[in-house]
């Protein structure tokens, strides 16, 4: 049992060889949303809405993935976490503390969190 189709697995093709080595061995599929019921005599109609579901789960599957890969690229956020900053980056926020810029233009500036600037400005002791 399976709460939807897209559920068992991704592919038309993964679902199918699913349900068939399932029939194999003598189990019946039937998904909780009622679509499909491998019990039922209509295996014809079952293939056909078996293929049909997988195929629409297959290509939902592929338009997140693009979606999500697009959002990415455009927010330039890939994961992980920012750069750090180098050397002499490091001693220009050193200065530039000394001389009382405050620390949300220096994370602004350097695209740096606020425990960053902080542990910058403790490393010069």
């Amino acid at each position: 049992m399976s709460q939807k189709i897209d559920r068992l697995r991704r592919s038309s093709k993964q679902i199918i060889n699913t349900i068939d080595e399932l029939s194999t061995k003598g189990v019946k599929f039937k998904s909780l949303d009622g679509r499909i019921d491998t019990a039922c005599s209509d295996e014809s109609m079952n293939l056909l809405i078996i293929a049909l579901l997988g195929s629409l789960a297959q290509i939902e599957r592929e338009l997140i993935l693009s979606r999500t890969k697009e959002g990415k690229e455009l927010s330039g956020n890939f994961g992980g976490s920012k750069p750090k900053p180098d050397l002499n980056q490091r001693n220009e926020i050193r200065l530039k503390i000394k001389d009382g810029i405050t620390k949300p233009v220096l994370q602004r500036e350097y695209d740096v969190s606020k425990s960053t600037i902080i542990r910058i400005q403790n490393s010069q002791k």
